[in-house]
């Protein structure tokens, strides 16, 4: 490889030049290692269902099963527990939708095309396995 500065011939895996000292440019880089760089503008961006199902049912989980049920139960001084154990299977489906997202967002890059917010799956997954393990643990608590 040669410098770009002083076109000295330097050793491929140089950072800097040794003869003039020039640190190598992120083209010089690029061109040594047959490096392309990717535009991420010749991706397309294709909109998939995975994203919306795994927040709307982790959101609605939350909020109905995790907090609504068992404060208006318990009010009344119903048995509410069995919301915990729907909670979990929910939970379950929601990391299942999440992995299917994932899946997908492959699929599609196989493609040149991208998945929007296959993000918000990932993050329902992780809320999912906290909230499981929550769950489980104030369900041996009594």
């Amino acid at each position: 490889m040669k410098c770009e500065k002083c076109g000295a011939k330097i050793p491929d895996d140089s950072v800097f030049c040794t003869e003039c000292g020039a640190q190598l440019t992120e083209a010089s880089f690029a061109t040594k290692k047959n490096f392309r760089k990717v535009d991420a503008s010749q991706f397309e961006q294709v909109k998939t269902i995975w994203p919306t199902l795994s927040f709307v049912l982790w959101a609605l989980t939350t909020v109905i099963f995790n907090v609504a049920i068992p404060i208006l139960f318990n009010m009344f001084h119903w048995p509410y527990m069995w919301s915990y154990y729907v909670c979990i299977v929910l939970y379950v489906v929601v990391i299942g939708l999440g992995a299917r997202g994932y899946i997908e967002d492959r699929r599609l890059l196989k493609q040149n095309k991208t998945a929007k917010g296959n993000t918000i799956c990932f993050s329902m997954m992780i809320f999912s396995v906290y909230l499981i393990i929550q769950t489980i643990q104030y369900i041996m608590k009594g």
